[in-house]
């Protein structure tokens, strides 16, 4: 996957050390914008309301319903 790259490429850049870089041009680093889907740890928690926990419990029942039809 792209994204698994990615992640391998940043990791080394962060572990290469600095003697086997090139120039000060060369280590001078480009920021890359991160998609607005790829979450992180510092993402804020969505609060579920007690309206959305019924709505869930209701499709979930419904779903169980129809997998019992099958």
């Amino acid at each position: 996957m792209v994204y698994n790259a990615i992640i391998r490429n940043k990791i080394n850049d962060l572990t290469v050390s600095n003697a086997s870089t090139g120039s000060e041009k060369e280590k001078t680093r480009k920021v890359e914008v991160v998609p607005a889907w790829f979450a992180t740890r510092h993402e804020p928690e969505e609060e579920v309301t007690e309206e959305k926990k019924a709505y869930f419990a209701q499709e979930r029942e419904r779903i169980l319903a129809k997998l019992r039809d099958l």
